[in-house]
């Protein structure tokens, strides 16, 4: 594996080698054996991914709750009718088993 594709590898997927696409796996874990230099990308690629990993989204506002319940609730058509002659299990829910001829 060439350098260039080395550096597209950990910048698309991360530094982390699990993420690597499985085929090019071996493949940049020996580029990396054999180029001292590549170590710093992948240890600036390891601090990046450990910042992104750490980071957790803020919760939404009520009122963005609010108004994105309203706005579903208001786009919402009328319930799908019920599928003719399936049976229908707990909570009025189609059990599964009733489709079980359809496969």
């Amino acid at each position: 594996m060439n350098s260039e594709r080395l550096r597209e590898l950990i910048g698309a997927y991360g530094a982390w080698p699990d993420r690597w696409p499985p085929e090019e796996r071996t493949a940049a874990l020996a580029a990396l054996a054999d180029r001292p230099e590549a170590d710093a990308e992948l240890r600036a690629a390891q601090a990046l991914d450990a910042l992104l990993d750490a980071w957790r989204p803020a919760p939404p506002s009520e009122g963005l709750v609010e108004t994105t319940f309203t706005r579903a609730m208001a786009q919402r058509g009328p319930p799908a009718p019920r599928a003719a002659g399936r049976a229908a299990g707990p909570g009025g829910q189609i059990s599964p088993q009733s489709f079980a001829g359809d496969i």
